[in-house]
C-alpha cells in the first residue's frame, strides 16, 4: 500500500522530507537488497579482528613492572639477585601433616617426585632429607634434647 503526502499526518511529512532520515532510509534498503554480502563481510571482519587481537593483545600481571626500575629499593632486589642467584625463581613449599612423622613421609616423597622431573626443576632441597643428616642427626642435639629421646 502505497501512502502519499497528502494522506500522511503532518508529523510524519517533517519525518519523510528530514534529510538524515532519507539517507538512513536507504542504507537500510541497501543492506537489506545485499545482506548476504553484508553478512559475508562481518564474519570476515570479526575473523579478521580476532586473529589480530590474539597476536597482538597481552596482558602483563607481575606488579613489579609496575614499579619504576630506578627506584632504591628495585636496585637493592636487583643487587641481591646478582649477589645469590640460587634464589631467583625458587619455590619454597611447606607440608603440614597430622604428625611430623607424616610430614617427614610427605616431603620425601614429593622431594623423589620432583627431583625425577628434571627438565622442570634444576635442583630441589629437602631440609634434613640429606642421607648425612638421617645417620647423624643426633648429633646435633642438646644433651637435654637426647635424654629426652
Amino acid at each position: 500500500m502505497q501512502v502519499t503526502h497528502e494522506k500522511m499526518p503532518a508529523t510524519m511529512k517533517q519525518q519523510d522530507d528530514h534529510a538524515p532520515g532519507r539517507v538512513l532510509a536507504r542504507w537500510i534498503s541497501g543492506v537489506h537488497g545485499r545482506a548476504l554480502w553484508v553478512v559475508t563481510g562481518a564474519v570476515g571482519a570479526t575473523v579478521m579482528i580476532l586473529l589480530y587481537t590474539a597476536a597482538n593483545l597481552g596482558i602483563n600481571t607481575d606488579t613489579a613492572d609496575m614499579i619504576d626500575e630506578t627506584l632504591p629499593f628495585r636496585q637493592a632486589v636487583k643487587d641481591y639477585d646478582r649477589a645469590f642467584p640460587q634464589f631467583i625463581d625458587t619455590l619454597l613449599v611447606v607440608i603440614d601433616g597430622a604428625t611430623p612423622d607424616l610430614a617427614e613421609d610427605a616431603a620425601t616423597a614429593l622431594a623423589g617426585a620432583l627431583r625425577r622431573d628434571a627438565a622442570t626443576f634444576k635442583s630441589v632441597y629437602h631440609p634434613g632429607g640429606d642421607p648425612f643428616f638421617a645417620r647423624n642427626g643426633l648429633l646435633y642435639l642438646d644433651v637435654d634434647a637426647l635424654d629426652d629421646l
